[in-house]
């Protein structure tokens, strides 16, 4: 059913008030609505029925919470696609192995003090994308589940932020150097490949969100 300007804003104007902040989710339940009230063309679009139809604020936040779980792992499954086409392009492979190189060189060559200012600085670096994301996700009036649970697979490197700040006495235990560095390599691939998610699903919702004004 192609419904009008009015019955759209009637239903999301309805969603608004019962607690549903995410845009995209509200456009997928006016499509279900839609889809509902053109296989049963006797149906009419009352209050009633859509309180019938989702219950109450209780139960729609229940819907909320089951959709960001699936999309909590469609997120991942496309972080874990991105870095495998890190080596499936020439281009980011080189880019990757020129990463570790610069990396091994300056585990071995930088004095120690200074490696250790330097990983504080390699560190902070996507601490500070993740602020401004997290920034991003406070301010912004339009509130999208899709591009919050994308920014979750980046939110996710604080917990390694955490064991960063575990080790010390690198200049001490070569073992501690070691890992340090395996695992600086672990969280600039997974920072890479959520960042990528992240701005790709951003874009891809942008556009989704002009085509429904539009209407």
């Amino acid at each position: 059913m192609k419904l009008t300007k009015e019955q759209i804003q009637f239903i999301e104007d309805y969603l608004i008030d019962q607690g549903v902040k995410y845009w995209d989710v509200r456009i997928e339940l006016i499509d279900h609505l839609a889809t509902k009230l053109e296989e049963s063309p006797k149906l009419k679009l009352t209050r009633t029925f859509m309180i019938l139809e989702f219950g109450s604020s209780i139960s729609l936040n229940k819907i909320i919470d089951k959709k960001r779980e699936s999309l909590n792992k469609k997120y991942q499954k496309l972080q874990i696609k991105e870095i495998k086409n890190i080596f499936k392009s020439l281009k980011k492979s080189m880019c990757f192995v020129g990463m570790v190189g610069v990396l091994i060189y300056m585990f071995l060559k930088v004095d120690i003090e200074y490696l250790e200012r330097l990983s504080i600085v390699f560190v902070m670096i996507p601490v500070v994308a993740m602020l401004y994301i997290a920034s991003k996700k406070i301010f912004n009036k339009t509130k999208t589940l899709h591009v919050e649970s994308s920014a979750q697979i980046i939110m996710a490197l604080s917990l390694m932020i955490q064991v960063f700040v575990q080790i010390d006495n690198l200049r001490e235990n070569l073992f501690l150097k070691i890992f340090f560095f395996l695992l600086l390599v672990v969280y600039y691939t997974l920072f890479y490949s959520g960042a990528i998610v992240y701005k790709k699903t951003e874009k891809e919702f942008k556009e989704i969100r002009k085509q429904y004004q539009s209407l």
